[in-house]
C-alpha cells in the first residue's frame, strides 16, 4: 500500500509539514491518530483513516481539526506551539490582506482551505477542498506551496483577488500554525 498523500489527507499534509517548517519532527501515523479524518471506501489508506460513504464527511472539518490539532499539542506537551482557523467571513470589512501580512510578519505558518479546481481547472465549476500553505504574499501575487501532490511540494503563484475567491468558494479560511503567542491578530 502506498504512503502517497491522497486529496483527503491534505490536512494531516499541512500540520505534519508545517510542524517540520517548526522545528518538529514527527512521524506522520502519531499525528493521524489524532485527526479524525474520513476517506471513502476503496482508497489507498496507510493511515488507518476512518471510512465513510458519505461525501460530506470525507476529510476532516476546520472546527474538528482545530480541536483536534491543540489537543496533540497538549497531549504531545508541546506549549509554544498553537493552531488557529480564522474563517474569512469573520474577518471585518473584508481586511483579509491586514490578517495574511500580520501573520507573515509574525512568522506564523499560514495554510488556507480552498477550492483547488478553481487553479486545477479554471473552466470547471466543481470544487474540490483542499488545504496548502501560503509561501509568500507580495505585489497583489501569492506564492502557494501544495504538498497535496507530493512529500516535496509544488508551487505557484496566484493573483491575490483568485486567492481570496478560491477560499470563499468553499466558504474556508486561514490555517495558523504557529507560536501560541502570536495566533491572535488585531482584526480576529
Amino acid at each position: 500500500m502506498s504512503t502517497a498523500w491522497s486529496q483527503y489527507t491534505c490536512v494531516l499534509a499541512f500540520f505534519f509539514h508545517g510542524l517540520k517548517k517548526l522545528g518538529y519532527d514527527f512521524n506522520p501515523e502519531i499525528i493521524a491518530r489524532f485527526l479524525d479524518i474520513y476517506v471513502p471506501n476503496g482508497v489507498d489508506n496507510p493511515y488507518d483513516f476512518k471510512v465513510t460513504d458519505d461525501e460530506n464527511l470525507l476529510g476532516i472539518s476546520s472546527k474538528n481539526a482545530q480541536n483536534q490539532i491543540n489537543n496533540f499539542f497538549r497531549d504531545s506537551q508541546i506549549s509554544k506551539i498553537g493552531f488557529r482557523y480564522i474563517p474569512l467571513n469573520i474577518i471585518p470589512f473584508q481586511m483579509y490582506d491586514e490578517v495574511l501580512m500580520e501573520a507573515i510578519q509574525n512568522k506564523l505558518i499560514i495554510g488556507f482551505g480552498y477550492n483547488y479546481a478553481r487553479f486545477k481547472n479554471p473552466k470547471d465549476n466543481s470544487i474540490i477542498k483542499h488545504v496548502s500553505f501560503v509561501n509568500s504574499f507580495e505585489n497583489d501575487e501569492v506564492e502557494i506551496l501544495d504538498y497535496f501532490i507530493d512529500k516535496s511540494g509544488q508551487q505557484w503563484t496566484a493573483k491575490y483577488n483568485k486567492f481570496i475567491s478560491s477560499i470563499l468558494d468553499v466558504n474556508d479560511g486561514f490555517w495558523i500554525l504557529g507560536d501560541i503567542k502570536k495566533i491572535n491578530f488585531q482584526l480576529v
